[in-house]
């Protein structure tokens, strides 16, 4: 089934591109810069387009956008360096994407003039998911809504955090006219630990990273079942992202927690998104080497074993829950 994925056999797909050979691996020289003396990609380690072809207005649902004309938070703890709107459009061309939602970083805090600056440039294209504290105002609510917000992101799992779980109720009460989601970027024992409050919130729930499920407990995890649950509710999403995050076998295969993202899949179809994490901040920042974005982009032939169900989380899924236009 996976080699009736992988349709893409050539490694140009009509962008009238020139080929340059490196080292016997071809190459865009439209999609590719020189760092350190080398062509490769922006923030990615790989340098071979994926084999995975992606369908018409897929969507990469997590990235983010550095830019060094707005301030760093005083708390922030990544400083990555700039990762612009035209690297991030090389990322597209280069594994087939068009539609995004970006996602405001740790390194901003809660100004989110970054976001609404990278909305502005993709146009009807992205989306975007703001950190918001409880002192926003309805006017700044509305106008990030104008600009194509569709949720918030509450990322306690980060040192330095700008939010606290205590504002998760009332700041999903305030967005929850908007018809906006919450989406939480939690280690899976503050999931466990926090299991009631995430039931009684009045929106939609969105779980980056997989749910940060860890290995090798993986599906037994206790979070895995509490994330499922909400999923089945109707009440849940997850975000098949951060594949290299909690794995302990590594790359290419992240077998571990592809394992786990199959499970979603296998569970849920209709409750998953995909996205790539781009620039993936703890590499940019010198935590952790590069992952290649096409290799994770690939690896959702493993996920999802069906052409329906691969254009469900890249198409579908995203138009339902950020209001792209189907």
């Amino acid at each position: 089934m996976r080699d009736q994925l992988m349709t893409h056999s050539t490694f140009i797909k009509g962008t009238g591109s020139t080929l340059t050979a490196l080292g016997g691996i071809k190459i865009h020289d439209d999609f590719a810069v020189a760092f350190n003396g080398r062509l490769q990609l922006p923030f990615s380690a790989g340098v071979q387009r994926p084999k995975l072809k992606a369908p018409i207005n897929a969507c990469d649902c997590h990235h983010h956008i550095y830019d060094s004309r707005f301030p760093i938070s005083p708390n922030a703890v990544l400083h990555p360096p700039d990762a612009t709107v035209a690297d991030y459009r090389m990322i597209q061309k280069w594994i087939g994407t068009t539609r995004s939602v970006v996602v405001t970083p740790s390194t901003y805090g809660t100004d989110n003039r970054c976001l609404l600056d990278a909305l502005k440039q993709f146009g009807k294209m992205a989306r975007g998911i703001a950190v918001i504290d409880t002192n926003i105002t309805d006017t700044e609510l509305k106008r990030m809504n104008d600009a194509g917000v569709r949720g918030i992101r509450f990322q306690p799992v980060r040192a330095g955090a700008s939010t606290s779980l205590d504002m998760l109720e009332p700041l999903a009460k305030r967005i929850f006219d908007y018809g906006w989601h919450l989406q939480v970027h939690m280690s899976p024992a503050m999931i466990v630990q926090n299991e009631e409050l995430l039931r009684k919130l009045p929106t939609q729930i969105v779980f980056d990273h997989m749910g940060r499920i860890p290995q090798p407990d993986g599906v037994n995890h206790p979070a895995f079942r509490i994330i499922c649950n909400l999923m089945n509710q109707g009440r849940g999403w997850v975000k098949l992202s951060g594949a290299y995050h909690d794995s302990k076998i590594g790359a290419p295969s992240y077998a571990d927690t592809t394992n786990v993202a199959k499970a979603y899949v296998q569970a849920v179809p209709e409750r998953v998104v995909w996205g790539t994490d781009w620039p993936y901040p703890s590499a940019s920042a010198g935590e952790r080497s590069f992952p290649d974005v096409a290799e994770l982009f690939d690896r959702l032939a493993d996920y999802v074993l069906s052409e329906a169900k691969l254009h469900r989380i890249l198409v579908e899924n995203p138009e339902a829950l950020y209001g792209f236009p189907k």
